[in-house]
Order: structure tokens, then C-alpha cells, then sequence
């Protein structure tokens, strides 16, 4: 038997798969289905695959599909040969991919075809690695992106200078199994797992590292909803995200639960699988769920199997949601903090299911401090909520300086969020102490949007902030300031935009201002942007629609 407290990632699946060998693990979109066995042997091949061509332990492997079973198959296969797995954002351009190709360090990419929106990313890639044309598979040699040397196609055509997937299960038939199972048996839970990216006050994403030990917060997670083999879990929130990779399919699978797996999130088809499959859950982010009570159609399904959903959500929604489709679970959490701290459970009246986001799960620390002298806080008090735990991140790659400001001399990492405790120990969030922007569930950094945006010949200067909106609850909203003589049409910066950076990061509202309101220090006062937006009355909605990852 497993120390169940202490595993790493492949002893987990191992551990699972052997305990519900003949039970449907995983149904794709496409009709695919895969008992935990026929899992299991998928996953081994992948390992074997990723052993043959010259994985080694600590060796990242990036993953740029959209969702797939082949992702999942990818996930515990690099646990096992106990590299490191790096999700990349499928909606990433052209500035942030070769960023994080770069800062990396990767020299192993898995590149998929999706099946919606046309879109490439090998020619994505492309864009960045002309050279790849003419490359020798596993020999690329790339001006922009030097230590990029291997590529590797999914449910692609076959591309010159890469190899295949198929090409990766053939290679893995000639490693015997005893080779992985001595690879397995080297991986410890504090090696290095995974580098998931954020967007950070630096205006540059910033890699957040995990060990395989924050598998025990996620168990305490499925523990608190009751979560059993039972369970049908849909998945249709992206993988490459924290909140499907590990507060939706890892909580599923520490108990052995059926996924119902989506290559990405259409309200109809989201509701027919629930009903199809008889879901029983049904994680999501604020604009999905009311894509889908809003649907045309929503009264055509049933949906009375659900249970349960993680919805981190404001109240508003949480009630809607409660209403109209299944008891909502409140949480909160970062990717610093492996997704999840504070969790609502069964046993919470509904009104604090409701109005908080839970109480902190076991073995998590939580306080509230003073943002500017750092003193804990009483109960019912304003200001940042401080974590510390076995699930804080272990740091940020290669950026010991963001690393130190982010978790402090006594192991605290301080979220920048701003929140309170009340006198029954659940926390209530009330806003950001930084200016990050939240748009459909994703961390927008305006420095990187400002970044961007400045590299525009007409544009002298540009603060962007948060504007509400009825979808995705937040968009950004740009103040331009342009270059002396200069003329550029509000349709023209946001054509600038498209295809370089991604689109949730794109200003759907932009008002030029010849003067912005300062600090003595000379600062842009941003909140005094923020309540000029909201007080602007020349009927700007949506320059562009909200698009979902």
C-alpha cells in the first residue's frame, strides 16, 4: 500500500488505476472512452516514449494542446519519468510564447492541433522559428528561441522538422517496462513537477514552481466535497490552467471519478454531456455559467444529477448558480498556492456558501495583514490575506527577486489580495492590493498590456485598469496618452493587439486623454482611472466580444 499522504504524482495514478482497473475513467468529447486500465497502459506508453527520447529527470517537457486525452496521458507520464511539466496557454501570441519559450529554458515542446477556431499553434510557432523548416527533427537550432531543440506534433499534419506523436509510442515500445519502473521508483515529492505561468506585478509572466507534496491539499479537497469513484466530473475549463489541471481533474482522480472531458467549453454541448453522462459536477468560471443558464436551450436538459461545483465566484453568481443548477462551493486560492486554500463544505449553511469563499483547508495557515505594516489583523478587518503552507509554491524559475517580495522570511507568501476573516473563520475576499485584472478567469498584469501597447509609434504613454463586464466580470480599459502630432484610431490599437498578444489581454475599451491624474511622486493614480471609466457615458460596450480560454 501507498503512504497515501506522501505520493508523487505517478503513485497516485499507479495507485488508482490498479484500485478501479475495469471503471470508465475518461469520456472525450469525441466519443473516446477509457477504462482506468486502458489508461494506465496509454500513460505507460507516453512515459516509455518520453524515456526514448532522452527524458531525463528534471528535464521540462512543454505542453501546448488544447484539451485532449493525450494531455492527460502527457500529465502522468512526464510525473513518472519525473521531468517537469510546462502548460502553455493555448490563446498565447506571439510576444508571451516566446517569453516563456525563453525564460524557461525549454528544449522539449509538445505542440497540438485544435479542432476549433483554426487556428495553428504550430504556425504559431512558426512565426518565432522559421528555422524549423529546414530543421532535422530534434536538431532545431532557432535565432529567437536558442535552447528550443526538440518539437513534437499532436493530431497534426506531419510538419517538417518535427516529430510525431506516433513516432514517440513506437520509439517507447523498445524501452522495457523495468526502465520505467526504476525511473519511477528515483521520483521523490519535493522534485520539481510542474512550472505553471502567471502574470505578475513585473508585467511579465513568472513561472511558479511545484513539487509533487501539494497532492495531500488536494486530497483534503476531495475529502471536504465527499468526492467518491462515483462521481462524473465535467472538465471543460482548459487544462493548462490551475483550476481544471488541479482543483478539477487531480481532486477527481485522488478518488478515482470519472472526467468528461471537453476540447473546450460550448454552453449546449456542455449541458448534453451532463445530461448524456448524468454529471455529477460541474467546475466553472463565472461567464461559463451563465453561458449556460442564459442558453436558449437550458431547460432542455436535465441537470439534476449535479451535486456539486468549485465556483469562485462573487455572490451574485454563486446564488444564480445555486438556484438554477446545482449546490455551489466557494473557494479561493492562487497558482502560488496550487490552486486552492480555503474551500466551502457540505456541512456550511448555504448563506456562507453563498457569501464566503469557505474556511482553509488542513495543514493551510492563513492571516490577514496590515498591506503597510504588515501586522495581523483581528477578525472582520480589511486587508492581505498571507498563506503559508505545504502548498506554497516552492518559487518563481529564475526570479529569486519576485520570489522574495512574494514569500516572506517566515515562509508567508503574501497574495496581494485584499479580504477578512469573520468571527466563524471564513474568509470573505474583497478585492486586489495589486491592479491585477481578472478577465473570464484569467490574471491579466496591466504593466504587460502597458508594455505592449507603448510599442506603438502613436502611443507616448497608457495606464490600463479593471472595467466591469456582464460576461467575463472584468476587461481592461486603456487610457492613451498619444506622441505630439500623432493620430491612431481606437480600431487601429486594437488591430496592433490581435495575434501578438493574447486576446483576453486585449482592451475592449480605449479612450485617449492628454493628461493623466498623478501622484506627488508622479505616479498614475489608477484608482482615479478606474472610477473614470466607470463614469464615462459615451456608450462604449465591448469594442470586442469577450472570448473564453
Amino acid at each position: 500500500m501507498y503512504p497515501i499522504h506522501n505520493e508523487t504524482f505517478g503513485e497516485l495514478f499507479n495507485r488508482i488505476a490498479a484500485e478501479n482497473r475495469d471503471q470508465e475513467a475518461l469520456l472525450y468529447e469525441d466519443g473516446r472512452r477509457y477504462t482506468w486500465s486502458q489508461l494506465k497502459e496509454r500513460v505507460d506508453e507516453v512515459a516509455k516514449g518520453l524515456i526514448a527520447f532522452g527524458i531525463e529527470k528534471g528535464h521540462k517537457v512543454g505542453v501546448w494542446l488544447s484539451n485532449s486525452p493525450e494531455w492527460i496521458f502527457l500529465h502522468y507520464a512526464i510525473a513518472k519519468v519525473g521531468a517537469i511539466l510546462l502548460p502553455i496557454n493555448t490563446r498565447f501570441r506571439e510576444k508571451d510564447l516566446e517569453y516563456i519559450l525563453n525564460q524557461s529554458d525549454l528544449g522539449f515542446l509538445i505542440v497540438g492541433k485544435p479542432n476549433f477556431k483554426d487556428i495553428s499553434y504550430f504556425d504559431r510557432l512558426l512565426t518565432l522559428c522559421p528555422e524549423i523548416m529546414q530543421a532535422e527533427p530534434g536538431n532545431l537550432h532557432s535565432e529567437r528561441i536558442p535552447k528550443l531543440r526538440t518539437v513534437l506534433t499532436i493530431n497534426e499534419v506531419e510538419r517538417p522538422g518535427t516529430y510525431t506523436f506516433d513516432e514517440l509510442i513506437e520509439r517507447g515500445r523498445y524501452v522495457d517496462d523495468e526502465v520505467l519502473v526504476s525511473r519511477e521508483a528515483s521520483v521523490n515529492v519535493d522534485d520539481t513537477f510542474m512550472i505553471m505561468y502567471t502574470s505578475g506585478t513585473t508585467g511579465f509572466p513568472k513561472g511558479v514552481m511545484h513539487c509533487h507534496r501539494f497532492l495531500k491539499n488536494i486530497k483534503s479537497v476531495a475529502e471536504r466535497l465527499r468526492v467518491t469513484s462515483d462521481d462524473r466530473i465535467m472538465l471543460y475549463l482548459p487544462l493548462f490552467h490551475a483550476y481544471a489541471l488541479i482543483t478539477v481533474m487531480t481532486t477527481a482522480h485522488t478518488k478515482g471519478a470519472k472526467i468528461i472531458l471537453m476540447e473546450h467549453f460550448e454552453a449546449e454541448k456542455a449541458l448534453q454531456l451532463m445530461d448524456q453522462e448524468k454529471a455529477t459536477s460541474a467546475s466553472s468560471f463565472e461567464a461559463m455559467i451563465l453561458d449556460m443558464i442564459q442558453h436558449p436551450h437550458f431547460n432542455k436538459y436535465s441537470i439534476d444529477s449535479l451535486r456539486f461545483g468549485i465556483c469562485a465566484v462573487p455572490e451574485y453568481a454563486a446564488r444564480m448558480i445555486q438556484e438554477n443548477m446545482m449546490p455551489v462551493f466557494n473557494a479561493y486560492g492562487s497558482t502560488e498556492v496550487a490552486a486552492i486554500a480555503t474551500l466551502s463544505s457540505i456541512e456550511d449553511p448555504v448563506e456562507k456558501r453563498m457569501t464566503s469563499c469557505g474556511r482553509p483547508l488542513p495543514d493551510i495557515s492563513m492571516k490577514i495583514v496590515d498591506p503597510e505594516t504588515q501586522a495581523e489583523l483581528p477578525t472582520n478587518q480589511h486587508g492581505e490575506i498571507c498563506i503559508k503552507a505545504f502548498t506554497v509554491m516552492q518559487g518563481y524559475y529564475k526570479n529569486p527577486e519576485e520570489t522574495a517580495k512574494a514569500i516572506d522570511s517566515e515562509g508567508w507568501f503574501h497574495t496581494g489580495d485584499l479580504g477578512y476573516v469573520d468571527d466563524e473563520g471564513y474568509y470573505h475576499i474583497v478585492g486586489r492590493v495589486k491592479d491585477m485584472i481578472r478577465v473570464g478567469g484569467e490574471n491579466v498584469d496591466p504593466v504587460e498590456v502597458e508594455a505592449y501597447l507603448t510599442t506603438h509609434p502613436a502611443v507616448y504613454r497608457c495606464s490600463v485598469v479593471a472595467y466591469p463586464d456582464p460576461r467575463l466580470s472584468e476587461v481592461c480599459f486603456a487610457f492613451v496618452q498619444l506622441a505630439k502630432g500623432q493620430k491612431v484610431e481606437e480600431q487601429e490599437l486594437i488591430e496592433y493587439c490581435q495575434g501578438k498578444i493574447a486576446s483576453f489581454k486585449i482592451p475592449r475599451h480605449i479612450v485617449f486623454s492628454d493628461e493623466f491624474p498623478m501622484t506627488p511622486s508622479g505616479k498614475i493614480r489608477k484608482v482615479e482611472l478606474r472610477q473614470m471609466a466607470l463614469q464615462l457615458k459615451d456608450g462604449k460596450n465591448n469594442v470586442m466580444k469577450g472570448e473564453l480560454a
